[in-house]
């Protein structure tokens, strides 16, 4: 009888890298400790525009470089409709492009919880009909929506509803869910998130970093040293740091020139959200003091934020609620190689290495990719001099290690 092919261990991992730090790295690491060492990585990583409504603080090729550098074999785009979304929606994306890359076994998500029982008991709680009758009362006390499915879940779980008061908890939840709804083969695994929280201070958090780079600090030791070659030389090059404000200009002289209509056939646009975000663009001097006025309770200043640039780069509800077009690849390590041999034989969708592949798929995927094309020119608006150039998104390859 012939042998049985060896399967082949490759894990998604669903990330920003805004920018790369040590708690990313260990979780690739421990990753592999726990399916194997020579389990390959792929990641499906945001491009030029993040989860919490900004411009990345470097430009998404060199933040897949330095991901390759860090330990990543393989690094793909996830498209700007989804990472410009809700949690439910950034899950969805990510889960999509692994499924359809056809050779991904594994989903490896880092967790406060670090361990994926809890998870799964508010994945499974999340929505049963007790569960969103409850809500739906929260929600009538005008409360958000993460808040109110956050009460309803602690109320119907008791103490593990207590999983969803933290953001890679509900992320991770949302992961779970997107499994499920996509009818994913791929098997989840959680690593115990390390060092400071989300959006905390400390050596291993995103947002403190950027805070240095933001107030003249010093950010770089806190950078590993792969990642840092990479960044230090797009700074030299006048590529970033893109820091907030930067592009205010530029958002704002779009956004002012919008018809009603483009506000309308934003994603969750509802209740004359829509509306009111149109008058703040036109009146407020800034995009803080306009999200700052549009914000309620039940409207998270995030959630505003995200309305706001996808509204200046053209992402509609309808984009928001289709499937991805296309695989796009950012960057390839050497074992990143052999990941897309296989995928080019099992892959779902069709996978753009070279820009122009993009021009000759046509349809939507074309559609897609014009958007981010239009949001790298606005992007590039923040770099200095002669890089802050137009059409790179149709000029730049990915990287390949050697």
């Amino acid at each position: 009888m012939p042998k049985e092919r060896k399967k082949v261990k490759t894990a998604g991992i669903i990330c920003e890298y805004n920018p790369i730090h040590g708690g990313h790295v260990f979780h690739i690491q421990e990753t592999r400790r726990l399916l194997g060492e020579d389990t390959a990585v792929v990641c499906v990583m945001s491009g030029n525009f993040v989860q919490r409504g900004e411009a990345a603080i470097f430009e998404k090729h060199a933040r897949a470089e330095a991901a390759v550098r860090c330990g990543a074999d393989l690094v793909v785009e996830l498209p700007l409709p989804y990472a410009l979304s809700s949690a439910e929606r950034f899950a969805f994306g990510g889960v999509s492009i692994l499924n359809a890359l056809g050779c991904v076994t594994h989903l490896s998500f880092g967790s406060e919880a670090g361990d994926l029982g809890p998870l799964r008991a508010v994945s499974a709680c999340a929505d049963a009909p007790e569960t969103l009758a409850r809500m739906k009362e929260e929600l009538k006390k005008g409360v958000s929506y993460p808040l109110s499915r956050a009460r309803a879940v602690r109320a119907v779980l008791g103490e593990h509803g207590g999983v969803l008061d933290t953001p890679n908890n509900v992320l991770g939840v949302e992961y779970l869910r997107a499994l499920k709804a996509t009818r994913s083969e791929m098997e989840p695994v959680t690593v115990a998130r390390r060092g400071a929280r989300h959006d905390g201070h400390g050596a291993e958090s995103a947002s403190y970093i950027r805070k240095l780079f933001q107030s003249g600090g010093d950010p770089w030791a806190l950078i590993p040293e792969p990642a840092r070659e990479v960044f230090r030389g797009e700074v030299a090059r006048g590529r970033g740091p893109v820091l907030p404000g930067a592009l205010e200009v530029a958002v704002l002289s779009r956004l002012r020139m919008l018809p009603p209509e483009a506000f309308a056939s934003l994603p969750d646009a509802t209740e004359g959200l829509e509306r009111r975000l149109m008058r703040a663009a036109q009146t407020c001097p800034d995009l803080e003091s306009a999200a700052a006025q549009v914000k309620t309770k039940r409207y998270a200043h995030a959630r505003i934020r995200r309305m706001l640039l996808c509204a200046a780069l053209g992402v509609t509800a309808e984009l928001n609620r289709l499937p991805p077009p296309y695989i796009r690849v950012l960057a390839v390590g050497q074992r990143g190689r052999a990941v897309l041999s296989r995928a080019r034989e099992t892959a779902r969708l069709p996978i753009i290495v070279k820009p122009a592949l993009a021009r000759r798929l046509g349809g939507r995927a074309l559609e897609y990719f014009k958007l981010e094309a239009a949001a790298t020119d606005l992007y590039a608006l923040a770099f200095d001099g002669k890089a802050r150039q137009g059409g790179l998104e149709w000029t730049t390859s990915p990287f390949v290690a050697e």
